[in-house]
């Protein structure tokens, strides 16, 4: 999974893009919009997922008490369970074999380094998932449920990257399935 994502990412900066994502190379935090990179290399998939705090939990600065604490877990663990946020075409057989979810909201007490206050302005989260598909050949679409999840995400800025096909469009509520052929 790792070792693909950075490949991915250089290929799809350097690719002339659609105008409606244009935008993504500049990597702005705007409340409401996240980003979504899909890549698929023989079985692997893997898929990045990356968004303003402030879509996922309502607000984007350190937990301030228990219910933002809690708040800040809960999102966290919503974005660890892929099946509830992807849907791959059946017939590719794709399983999940790996998740890692990041972000500077979920740093304890601990992990601060000196001299840092706790407060974090415009934190992110960030979301890695690695699939393999048995089928990668029947691969043709994703239908993305991050809406449904995150009420706060408005819109998603979507790239991928297939051995026949590159593309990039935008996801909303209503328009949330990316077609890889």
């Amino acid at each position: 999974m790792q070792r693909f994502l950075p490949v991915l990412l250089c290929a799809l900066l350097s690719a002339p893009l659609p105008v409606n994502a244009a935008h993504r190379q500049h990597g702005a935090h705007v409340h409401g919009v996240a980003t979504l990179t899909v890549a698929l290399e023989d079985h692997q998939l893997d898929v990045e997922f990356e968004s303003p705090a402030i879509n996922l939990l309502g607000f984007e600065h350190a937990p301030r008490d228990e219910q933002q604490r809690r708040a800040v877990r809960q999102a966290a663990q919503r974005l660890r369970e892929p099946s509830a946020l992807f849907a791959f075409t059946e017939a590719a057989h794709c399983v999940s074999v790996g998740t890692k979810v990041n972000s500077a909201l979920l740093e304890t007490p601990e992990d601060k380094q000196d001299g840092d206050d706790g407060e974090h302005h415009h934190a992110d989260f960030n979301a890695v998932y690695g699939f393999r598909c048995e089928q990668p050949q029947a691969l043709r679409s994703v239908a993305v449920h991050l809406f449904k999840q995150f009420g706060g995400i408005r819109k998603i800025n979507a790239q991928w990257l297939t051995a026949t096909a590159q593309n990039a469009s935008v996801l909303t509520p209503g328009e949330y399935r990316i077609t890889l052929q």
